[in-house]
């Protein structure tokens, strides 16, 4: 499995993985990541370092979840 920094560069680089926000909303992301949510599920890890232990399908679709969470200005887990 790819960890983190080892995907292929056309995966990261491509129209279907680069979206348009608000500064608000990239700060309200960068701020989830790097957080220990209280619910567990990362195992006292940020969410960052947790994803890094998952596949880039997993990763991206996660990461688009949460964005659509941060973008209805619902609560993220």
């Amino acid at each position: 499995m790819l960890k983190r920094g080892e995907f292929p560069t056309e995966l990261i680089n491509n129209p279907g993985n680069v979206v348009n926000i608000t500064r608000e909303a990239n700060q309200a992301l960068a701020n989830y990541y790097s957080s220990i949510p209280a619910s567990g599920f990362t195992q006292s890890r940020t969410v960052r370092d947790w994803l890094q232990s998952q596949s880039f399908e997993d990763q991206f679709e996660f990461g688009q979840d949460v964005l659509q969470m941060v973008l209805r200005g619902q609560s993220l887990p």
